[in-house]
């Protein structure tokens, strides 16, 4: 029988089988690993607390970063880049962050992912070629973060080096979305400055001559200045040249970061040539001080002076009026039954016209202060308004002594009376009169003491009767909620800019829609039954939470009969009146951040609606002289190739507008050939048609070779006088105080030229009737439509159904509340 042999533990533990082999294989990895810095097993992090997010640890958050709930993955990407974790695992965390930036199919994911990898530089500098791809992406706001997480790679973003290039010339890249300082234009060209390539040389110049803000230039200034390149080499000195022109670009920020860069790398700075640099155009202190004392009198005069004239009409107190009229006081009327130069054709529901009674020179027919009570009680009483109901103002317009070499004398000047309130039957009624004056020196003793008007002059008067008011307050009785609009005059925070309303009847059932679009939202009212709207934003299909929004249009991209929404950036294309369905990438439009208005035509009669891109622009410290912004940007024309693209043909057809900052546009057919003219209106000098040939190119027609037409900020086009030619009614700048100001100006203080401009700088809106072959008579102020404030959108229609077009002026821009207009 064979023995049995009981193996010894002892020995069995001393020669190591299969299990101890890894045993022991498996604490050398650990020993190792524990050495490591970054390695899951170094020992620091086991001496560290574990880095928590919102009481989570990574682990959980790298399990739900691949959620597929859109929702919980931008919550757990957002976590994995804010963990204070060491920079293996923050490697880690932007590898799986990198992943979701290519893979994931939602584009606010992707975007969260771009963003996010901004804050683990440089540990994402392994994603740098995803992110370089990201440039390329259809959304653009995943393009803008992808862009701001390549800046901080610096030159470890050289793998991206490729897409950036693209992004750079790429037109739609320049915007920033409203959410960044810089466009994804600017922060691709930050990005190639910091990798630091020569081979960005050749584009970097090249795009000298298409870059448009001063923004633009300065990113591109400090990009080039960042680039590597051999000194005394070719592309040093064509370096060199190119940023000393920056040095003496118009813009002093675009110079002095210029001045900079060549300092740094040890180049002269340039002198300044002749004729760099605004123009001198400082008056004297002695003139300065005539101005400031003249306004000053003026002031005072509105304040103790004028203001207790229009409280005696008010209240019907003749006595405390009479006690402002000199002794000697005369007054010269205007003849009786003098003809209207503007006859009335209005209906009884609408303001009926009543003059102005005027003439170009009066018959002087002297009346004193006896006729001057009596004429004011008389128009008073027509007012069926009780004490304290009837309004009575007369406001400033110019002013200035008789005599500039002896203020101390008689002064004179313009002031516009006006009386407004209801009839016995309560419809409304108004007078106006612009009134001639001469009083002693408005010093605060003459004006306190009494009797300091010493003649009256009517020169133009207005009366204004109506059955009922023309238009009267409904938007919340038909369904137009209002409380949640931006009202600058309820205070906060305030916007130059807030949105606008654009009319459609997007779904053909013969009732007018309307989208409202505001800094604090969008909201789309569809028109129903008994005149009343009801908001269909939501279930529309279009977003409901604020955003900036700058222009929009209703346009009927595709030809299918439903008009289409261009919502900023966003195209939504019309499902027959049903929805309206984002087409994302399929229609890609360049819209600008800047844009200020788009204006539908089809300027090639080819059946297919174009749209032309308005930009307003910031000023330069010469641009209100030298008629041109600052940021040589210029409009757009997009020429519709139908299939839902759009060309860029804004060069070819000669249409950019020169440097004008342009608020709107108009398509008219200015000379009736057929074919679609456009108006560019300057908000900074005088306007210019751009006369359309027929093949597709446009040529310049001034208006006028004299100033006419300075800071045009809204438009309007029409036959307003029914003659068959379309006419241009401008909204410009209208202020008393800036009238006064340029009218008491030195005769000589400044070149003639310039004086000319200065002269319109304030004078109001201007009317240009069209009187054919590109003829154009500017009547603004001849017609009463110049002094309307300061003024932005107007509006051309047939208010009263007479057939002739009205026009509704808007005002409000410089405002502090609803009862002191600007103008």
């Amino acid at each position: 029988m064979a023995a049995t042999t009981i193996p010894n533990k002892r020995d069995e533990g001393s020669r190591p089988g299969r299990l101890g082999k890894f045993a022991l294989l498996l604490a050398a990895i650990v020993g190792i690993g524990s050495l490591i810095p970054g390695s899951p097993l170094f020992f620091g992090n086991w001496l560290l607390p574990n880095q928590l997010y919102q009481g989570k640890s990574a682990s959980f958050w790298q399990k739900q970063a691949l959620s597929p709930d859109p929702g919980q993955s931008i919550e757990a990407i957002q976590a994995l880049a804010s963990l204070g974790a060491s920079g293996g695992e923050q490697a880690r965390h932007a590898s799986l962050i990198g992943n979701l930036l290519v893979t994931s199919q939602d584009p606010a994911v992707r975007a969260q992912a771009a963003f996010s990898l901004s804050k683990l530089a440089p540990e994402s500098a392994s994603e740098a070629l995803s992110l370089g791809q990201a440039l390329q992406d259809e959304d653009l706001n995943v393009r803008l973060c992808a862009a701001k997480a390549l800046i901080p790679l610096g030159p470890l973003a050289q793998p991206a080096a490729k897409h950036v290039r693209a992004a750079i010339a790429d037109r739609q890249n320049r915007t920033n979305l409203g959410k960044f300082s810089h466009t994804i234009q600017q922060a691709s060209i930050m990005v190639a400055g910091r990798i630091g390539s020569e081979s960005f040389l050749d584009l970097f110049l090249s795009e000298i001559q298409n870059v448009e803000t001063d923004l633009d230039r300065i990113s591109l200034c400090l990009a080039l200045a960042n680039l590597e390149l051999k000194q005394d080499s070719e592309g040093w000195k064509e370096r060199a040249k190119a940023i000393s022109a920056m040095a003496l670009d118009p813009s002093t920020d675009v110079a002095e970061t210029a001045k900079n860069c060549l300092e740094t790398l040890g180049l002269s700075v340039p002198a300044p040539s002749q004729t760099a640099g605004k123009n001198e155009l400082t008056l004297p202190p002695e003139e300065r001080e005539y101005l400031w004392n003249t306004e000053q009198h003026g002031n005072r005069l509105g304040q103790l002076g004028f203001s207790r004239i229009g409280q005696a009409i008010e209240r019907g107190d003749w006595q405390n009026l009479k006690a402002n009229l000199a002794p000697g006081f005369t007054c010269q009327a205007l003849p009786e039954n003098q003809p209207g130069t503007l006859e009335a054709r209005a209906k009884g529901y609408s303001l009926r016209k009543v003059g102005p009674r005027e003439t170009p020179n009066p018959v002087e027919i002297r009346r004193d202060q006896a006729w001057l009570i009596d004429r004011l009680a008389r128009i008073r009483g027509e007012f069926g308004e009780k004490p304290g109901k009837l309004k009575a103002k007369l406001s400033l317009m110019n002013l200035g002594p008789t005599n500039r070499q002896h203020p101390e004398g008689t002064w004179e000047g313009t002031a516009l009376l006006r009386i407004w309130g209801s009839q016995a039957d309560g419809s409304p009624r108004e007078y106006t009169a612009t009134i001639g004056f001469q009083t002693e020196c408005p010093t605060e003793s003459r004006l306190s003491g009494g009797g300091w008007l010493l003649k009256l002059s009517f020169k133009q008067e207005a009366e204004s009767r109506s059955d009922q008011p023309l238009f009267r307050e409904i938007s919340g009785s038909i369904g137009i909620e209002t409380g949640w609009l931006q009202d600058n005059w309820k205070g906060g925070e305030e916007s130059i800019t807030t949105g606008g309303v654009f009319l459609c009847d997007m779904n053909h059932d013969g009732r007018p829609d309307m989208l409202v679009t505001d800094i604090n939202g969008t909201a789309l009212y569809i028109g129903g039954k008994g005149k009343r709207f009801q908001n269909r934003t939501r279930e529309m299909g279009l977003p409901t939470g604020p955003q900036v929004v700058m222009a929009s249009a209703w346009v009927d991209i595709d030809n299918d009969g439903w008009e289409d929404l261009v919502l900023g950036q966003t195209v939504f294309r019309n499902l027959e009146g049903r929805q309206l369905s984002p087409m994302g990438t399929r229609c890609k439009l360049h819209i600008p951040d800047d844009t200020s208005n788009l204006v539908v035509g089809d300027y090639d009669r080819d059946g297919k609606p174009d749209i032309y891109v308005a930009r307003s622009a910031a000023p330069s410290s010469n641009s209100w002289l030298d008629n041109n912004s600052n940021d040589r940007k210029g409009n757009i024309l997009l020429h519709n190739l139908g299939n839902w693209e759009f060309e860029d043909v804004t060069r070819q057809s000669g249409t950019r507008g020169g440097a004008r900052s342009t608020f709107t546009a108009a398509w008219l057919d200015a000379d009736n050939d057929g074919w679609p003219d456009l108006f560019v209106p300057n908000e900074f000098g005088d306007g210019v048609l751009l006369m359309n040939q027929g093949n597709g190119t446009f040529f310049e027609n001034k208006l006028s070779e004299d100033p006419v037409d300075f800071g045009t900020m809204g438009l309007a086009a029409g036959d307003l006088d029914n003659d068959g030619n379309m006419d241009l009614y401008c909204a410009n700048m209208y202020s008393k105080a800036g009238t006064r100001v340029i009218g008491n100006l030195k005769e000589g203080s400044f070149d003639a030229s310039v004086m000319r401009k200065l002269r319109r700088f304030v004078a109001g809106s201007q009317l240009h009737l069209n009187r054919g072959k590109l003829n154009f008579e500017h009547k603004g102020k001849e017609m009463g439509v110049a002094a309307v404030g300061w003024a932005y959108g107007p509006c051309l229609a047939d208010f009263d159904n007479d057939g002739f077009l009205d026009i509704y002026g808007t005002a409000g821009y410089v405002s502090k509340n609803p009862d002191e207009p600007d103008g």
